[in-house]
């Protein structure tokens, strides 16, 4: 795509650039400004992916961890994040993914995020390798209290992938 009134340029290193050249300088500007400003700016014209162009995309966890999550499509690279519900006990809950959304996980990560860390000592692992499944459509979380006697606590989800 080329812009109209647009005029290549250059200086080397150390040289003093002529009024004409800036001359050139400020009508590159004045064609970049009234070209981007004629043009309906679309995630298609952009070469972006459709997720992007939506947007991020919240949705409530229907799985036994609950919470609500976001998502997005960013060229390619899949951000899903989010907080669960509050749930005791250190029994493995899920987290349903949105459906056909990943193609693979290459990573991810949990944090306690509460109510109780400031008596408890927290934490929790994904019950699986969450990067051998192709097409996910779930991850399980096991909390583990380290420390502490209130199991009850929320935790957020950081995950990626294509």
């Amino acid at each position: 795509m080329s812009v109209p009134g647009y005029s290549a340029w250059s200086v080397t290193a150390g040289e003093q650039p002529t009024t004409a050249y800036w001359n050139i300088l400020g009508s590159n500007d004045a064609a970049f400004n009234t070209f981007l400003s004629n043009q309906n700016i679309t995630a298609a014209l952009l070469a972006l992916s459709s997720g992007f162009a939506g947007g991020v995309i919240s949705y409530t966890n229907a799985a036994n961890g609950g919470g609500t999550f976001y998502y997005i499509n960013l060229g390619g690279i899949k951000l899903l994040w989010g907080v669960t519900g509050t749930f005791s006990g250190t029994s493995t809950v899920n987290i349903d993914l949105p459906s056909g959304f990943f193609s693979s996980l290459q990573g991810g990560s949990i944090t306690a995020t509460g109510p109780y860390l400031n008596t408890n000592v927290m934490t929790a692992n994904f019950s699986e390798d969450i990067t051998a499944t192709a097409n996910p459509t779930s991850v399980g979380i096991t909390p583990l209290v380290i420390a502490g006697s209130n199991p009850d606590n929320k935790y957020t989800v950081i995950l990626i992938g294509n």
